[in-house]
């Protein structure tokens, strides 16, 4: 049994889950499935402008997701709560201003998802979709408790593969901390723009 913390949904979803009782179930076992989709109520935070989250994340690199992991929290009262670990091959280094020595290119790092399943239905922290195996994409990352952890859930992760948002659409209960929202479209336009290929 593992134990120790990860993370947990604040403002700007940074995940303290406390690791009692963690059971990964793999993808195969759900392939198959038809699950219902749940979208979680959660405040994210919002962003004025690219240059806002730019400017803020202290790590910012491009890479391929190889595989991931997911991570039940079994409760015995209320819903389960839970993440995806994701193992990132990095690719590209555009920002490391704390110099952390994990970050480099060819290295692979565990990227925190916000996201996860039971065997029958599928959970989502204000309309995040998990990144594809062997996709590429830029994240806009800050670390905690050696788990890396996508900025604004929606906004930083950037598909390169496509221009795809990989959003679900039904976000409607989503509460934002800022008046003000730069929208996911032309957010991931600039980010596109900036570091193309």
């Amino acid at each position: 049994m593992q134990k120790g913390i990860v993370g947990k949904l604040s403002s700007i979803i940074v995940i303290f889950i406390a690791l009692v009782g963690c059971n990964p179930i793999s993808n195969s076992e759900v392939a198959d499935k038809e699950l219902k989709s749940n979208i979680i109520d959660t405040k994210i935070k919002g962003f004025e402008s690219f240059e806002e989250i730019d400017n803020s994340t202290p790590i910012i690199i491009k890479g391929i997701k190889k595989e991931e992991k997911n991570i039940i929290m079994n409760y015995e009262y209320g819903d389960p709560d839970g993440y995806t670990e994701s193992n990132f091959e990095i690719t590209d280094v555009f920002k490391n201003s704390e110099q952390n020595k994990r970050i480099a290119i060819n290295k692979n790092i565990p990227v925190l998802e916000h996201s996860f399943h039971t065997e029958n239905e599928h959970y989502n922290y204000g309309g995040y979709m998990n990144m594809n195996n062997e996709d590429e994409y830029l994240l806009f990352l800050t670390e905690n408790e050696g788990m890396f952890i996508i900025q604004g859930v929606l906004f930083g992760k950037v598909p390169f593969s496509s221009e795809e948002t990989e959003i679900h659409q039904e976000i409607s209960n989503v509460n934002y901390t800022s008046e003000t929202i730069i929208t996911a479209e032309s957010f991931f336009k600039e980010a596109r723009n900036k570091y193309k290929k």
